[in-house]
C-alpha cells in the first residue's frame, strides 16, 4: 500500500466514523522576517529579555541566504521512466578572517548504472570587510535569488529563529521541568552460573545471588 492509498483509507475511515470530534489543520507562513529592533521591543514588553537572540551578523545572513538554495532530491525525466534523481547541496569550502567560500553542488543519482556523481554548480564568496557577495557559475536568476535572500535576512530573523525563541520560553511551562527519568536494566548473574553450575531455581535463592551489573539505558 502506498502512502497516498494509506492516507485516503484513513480519511475514509474517519469520515464514516461517528467518533470523530472534528478536523485539525495548520499552516505555515513562509519567508516571514522581523527586524532585531522590532523583536527587541516585543521581547522587552513581554519581559522575555533573557530569550532575545543575538543580532544577526552579515556573515550569518550570508550563510542563511545560500542555505535557502539547497534543494531536496527531485526525480528527473518523465514520470514513467525516472532514471536519475538530483539535489542541490550547499557546502562551505573555507572560512578565513576576511572571506567565506561556499559552493553549490549538484548531486546526481544514476539509478541505471548505480552511480553517484557530483557537479560543482556555483561559487559564492562573501567579503566580510565590504559585506559584498561575488557569484560565479550561476545564471542571472540564481544570482538575484542569492542577493535578494541576503538583503532580506541581513539584520533580520527568520521564522526558524523565532521558533527557537518560543520553544525556549515554552520549556518553563512544561510539566516536566527536569529530563525524563531514565530506566536502567540490570543483568542478574548468579555465582553458580558464572562457574558453569546450576542453581536451585528457587526465587529466594535467585534474589540472594542477584548482583547489579552494568546495564542498558533506555
Amino acid at each position: 500500500m502506498t502512502e497516498k492509498e494509506y492516507i485516503l483509507k484513513q480519511k475514509a475511515a474517519a469520515e464514516s466514523s461517528e467518533a470523530v470530534i472534528g478536523a485539525l489543520c495548520w499552516w505555515t507562513i513562509r519567508n516571514q522576517v522581523i527586524e532585531h529592533t522590532t523583536l527587541e521591543e516585543i521581547v522587552r514588553e513581554e519581559g522575555l529579555e533573557e530569550y532575545l537572540p543575538n543580532p544577526i551578523r552579515p556573515s550569518g545572513a550570508f550563510r542563511r541566504a545560500t542555505r535557502m538554495l539547497q534543494k531536496d532530491t527531485q526525480p528527473t525525466g518523465d514520470a514513467d521512466s525516472v532514471k536519475n534523481e538530483e539535489c542541490v547541496l550547499v557546502r562551505e569550502v573555507d572560512c578565513t578572517n576576511s572571506h567565506i567560500y561556499r559552493k553549490l553542488v549538484k548531486e546526481i543519482r544514476d539509478r541505471d548504472n548505480k552511480e553517484l556523481c557530483y557537479e560543482q554548480d556555483t561559487n559564492v564568496i562573501f567579503d566580510k570587510a565590504r559585506q559584498a557577495i561575488e557569484i560565479t557559475g550561476a545564471d542571472q536568476q540564481r544570482k538575484e535569488l542569492i542577493l535578494n535572500n541576503y538583503t532580506l535576512l541581513n539584520g533580520r530573523y527568520n521564522g526558524e529563529r523565532l521558533r527557537v525563541l518560543v520553544k525556549k520560553r515554552d520549556r518553563l511551562d512544561s510539566p516536566y521541568p527536569y529530563p525524563p527519568v531514565r530506566v536502567r536494566l540490570f543483568h542478574s548473574i548468579s555465582p553458580s552460573a558464572q562457574d558453569g553450575k546450576t542453581g536451585t531455581g528457587h526465587p529466594a535463592d535467585k534474589r540472594k545471588r542477584t548482583a547489579a551489573r552494568p546495564g542498558l539505558d533506555i
